[in-house]
């Protein structure tokens, strides 16, 4: 599996030079350590930047990437909001790439170029709930790779049929599962998974307020969510549970494009 890839490069990088992982210069260089691993890994096309914003813009607009709900795993891209300025061009301010999530103490190890040290990848630790002065969360987003899923079909369509032609076949194939592990959510939450349900209750044309997926859940995503369960006979409790996230989020949206990818 290629996450499988992306994490054996990004760990054998730990301790390198930039210059040694093909990112020489004196530019800030996290999302360009990040697209020489996903080269390196053979998914990077498409989605190579020296702009953390940009890739993650990419990545969101590549069916070959998905924002997971629920939590973080190894191989994921993680993307850094310090500041929250929405009013930068470039908001995102840094990225690096998941090596381990523990859910018990929800710390994330990740590796990253132009991290805790200049010159050198490093390996290091945040809490997924880890936030500024203000409450707002350090970490914005994490992208996936599900080209492995794409792919597979086409791979099995392709074997020849071991049965002999003149049987009939005993068995129908059976559909694939893509089990994603997710947290309750609730009002007074935040996160990339809070965003991810309002872009989906947007998507589903249910109104989470003037602020859009800010990744806050305030009173009109509370309402959003209990519209959407009134109007799908599930329990009005303004919790956004595995129920309501199932019927949310199934395997073939992980193929959703995005608005910008539909208007063309």
């Amino acid at each position: 599996m290629k996450w499988e890839e992306i994490v054996r490069i990004a760990k054998d990088d730990i301790g390198k030079s930039r210059d040694e992982v093909g990112c020489p210069g004196d530019y800030a260089w996290c999302a360009a350590w990040v697209s020489s691993v996903l080269n390196r890994a053979g998914v990077g096309e498409g989605v190579e930047s020296k702009s953390c914003t940009k890739m993650q813009l990419y990545m969101s607009q590549n069916v070959l990437w998905y924002e997971p709900i629920g939590f973080p795993e190894p191989g994921d891209i993680l993307f850094f909001d310090w500041d929250h300025n929405k009013e930068e061009e470039l908001p995102l301010d840094h990225v690096g790439i998941v090596l381990a999530f523990d859910e018990n103490t929800l710390q994330i190890t990740y590796a990253n170029g132009n991290g805790s040290s200049p010159h050198y990848v490093t390996k290091q630790f945040i809490n997924l709930e880890a936030s500024d002065s203000e409450g707002k969360k350090l970490v914005a987003y994490w992208m996936r790779y599900i080209g492995d899923l794409n792919e597979r079909p086409a791979e099995d369509d392709q074997k020849e049929p071991e049965k002999e032609p003149e049987k009939e076949p005993e068995e129908k194939p059976v559909a694939k599962e893509v089990v994603l592990k997710v947290r309750q959510l609730r009002k007074g939450m935040s996160g990339g998974d809070v965003k991810s349900l309002q872009r989906l209750l947007f998507a589903d044309g249910y109104s989470v307020g003037q602020c859009g997926d800010d990744g806050d859940f305030g009173p009109d995503t509370e309402k959003a969510v209990m519209k959407y369960q009134r109007d799908h006979e599930l329990d009005p409790d303004g919790i956004a549970g595995i129920n309501t996230l199932t019927a949310l989020w199934n395997c073939k949206s992980l193929l959703r494009k995005s608005k910008k990818e539909e208007k063309h």
